[in-house]
């Protein structure tokens, strides 16, 4: 953003700006790509965290990525893990 901007204000190259922000060019023409997963699990470390305050990022990673591989399972054999 700040090279973003410094190439409008002052009219310097995409180059020069990079240089004097110490950032390479690939990383001045970044877009992260969106996708739908990403909401997802954003709603679930919303909920995650709201239901467990004292949880760090290694209980929410675990259980995030269990109920991701359970799911998976669930849309590919059909049946939870228990055989419901």
């Amino acid at each position: 953003e700040m090279a973003l901007r410094a190439i409008h204000q002052f009219n310097v190259s995409i180059r020069l700006a990079c240089e004097v922000f110490s950032i390479s060019q690939s990383c001045y023409y970044y877009q992260p790509k969106l996708i739908d997963e990403n909401e997802v699990i954003a709603d679930w470390l919303i909920r995650l965290t709201t239901a467990q305050r004292n949880w760090g990022f290694g209980l929410c990673f675990f259980v995030l990525t269990h109920q991701t591989q359970e799911a998976t399972r669930t849309e590919v054999t059909g049946t939870t893990r228990d055989g419901d």
